[in-house]
């Protein structure tokens, strides 16, 4: 088999310090500068390791490529493109669905017609298996890379015009409605005025207890569903297990679940199974989910917002510490007060505590005024 000629015009050093340098330009230029200044909509979504996402995973097609033989600034530039177009409709393709399908189905067609096409060519060809397998493969990365390429130019050329130039806002609209909508898991028929039958049956202790456990599991459900649409939690389970007769609930951060136990519901004349103490804990329990959840957004956070006072007033920095060294109760008297003295238990026990209040008179004010 011959040797393929070197077409390069750049040495191994230059094609990679060109990847590295325009590559870097590029990005931080296209995030933070052009983009931006073409739309709005850029501005508030962006993201630059999406884009060093795209750059790098585009380079890397092309060093398999054109690095042997082929490393011209030309193939550079055409990297760049791909990576580039690849990020614009990651990025803004959802604002754009009629262009993004155009531009995609087009390219797949195209592709899928040339690599039949170059399918049979090959097959005609009369070389050892070794040779047409690798002249296959080859020219199918070009094909593929190509065709790419060029719908990316096209993408690189038409979407800022778009987000620049729609008419009627459509765009602004669509990326609008994306970065002000909220997802509530727990809606508003969640809340405890519409489910008030149900939670008013723990208010009093007599009634609770003339209840069957099925009827309690109901009850405390409906209590975790309430609080979880106040507090704005997330989706979690709720299990019902038996646990150490200490224990009357347990969050489980990981697998997003609380956990109450289940012989307090069954007995409810052993120390937790009376009405407020299992009101209490479903509190308890999902002000533990609550702290975790501002963990996360603290976190995730830059240095900046969590000087906002929604972040700053709350104890977070204190319970992201007590989360690395949680001290797990055991039940053993000379351990309690290390327990209950951690920052995200006290906040947890004060917070329902004062919930409990809020629930009675809440419930006793439809008992008077309700039906």
């Amino acid at each position: 088999m011959r040797k393929p000629r070197d077409k390069s015009t750049l040495t191994k050093f230059e094609y990679i310090f060109d990847h590295l340098l325009f590559g870097g330009i590029i990005a931080y230029d296209l995030i933070y500068v052009l983009l931006p200044w073409l739309t709005p909509t850029a501005y508030v979504n962006r993201s630059l390791p999406k884009i060093i996402i795209c750059l790098l995973a585009s380079s890397v097609i092309g060093f398999i490529i054109s690095y042997k033989n082929k490393r011209t600034t030309r193939n550079v530039l055409a990297d760049f493109i791909l990576g580039v177009g690849i990020y614009l409709i990651w990025m803004f393709g959802k604002y754009i669905p009629n262009f993004t399908r155009w531009i995609l189905s087009i390219t797949l067609i195209i592709t899928g017609i040339s690599v039949v096409l170059i399918t049979y060519s090959e097959m005609k060809r009369k070389q050892d298996k070794k040779t047409l397998r690798w002249r296959y493969y080859l020219k199918l990365m070009k094909l593929v890379k190509r065709n790419a390429v060029i719908a990316c130019t096209i993408i690189v050329i038409i979407v800022p015009s778009i987000l620049h130039f729609s008419e009627n806002q459509e765009v602004t609209e669509a990326s609008n409605s994306n970065i002000l909508k909220v997802h509530e898991a727990y809606g508003e028929k969640y809340n405890l005025a519409k489910n008030i039958d149900q939670i008013r049956l723990i208010r009093n202790n007599e009634t609770f207890q003339d209840l069957t456990y099925k009827q309690k599991c109901k009850v405390v459900t409906a209590v975790l569903h309430s609080e979880a649409n106040y507090l704005g939690l997330s989706k979690f389970q709720i299990k019902f297990k038996d646990l150490k007769d200490n224990i009357l609930g347990r969050f489980d951060p990981n697998a997003h679940c609380i956990i109450i136990n289940a012989k307090q519901l069954r007995n409810g004349y052993m120390n937790g199974g009376d009405a407020k103490s299992v009101l209490n804990t479903c509190l308890h329990e999902c002000r533990h989910y609550f702290q975790y959840s501002m963990m996360d957004l603290y976190e995730s956070s830059t240095p900046e917002q969590r000087n906002l006072s929604v972040l700053r007033n709350m104890p977070i920095v204190d319970w992201i510490k007590n989360a690395k060294n949680y001290q797990k109760g055991d039940g053993a008297v000379n351990e309690y007060n290390k327990y209950a003295n951690q920052p995200m238990e006290k906040d947890a026990r004060e917070y329902a505590e004062k919930q409990v209040v809020a629930y009675h008179k809440i419930i006793d004010g439809f008992n008077i005024y309700g039906r």
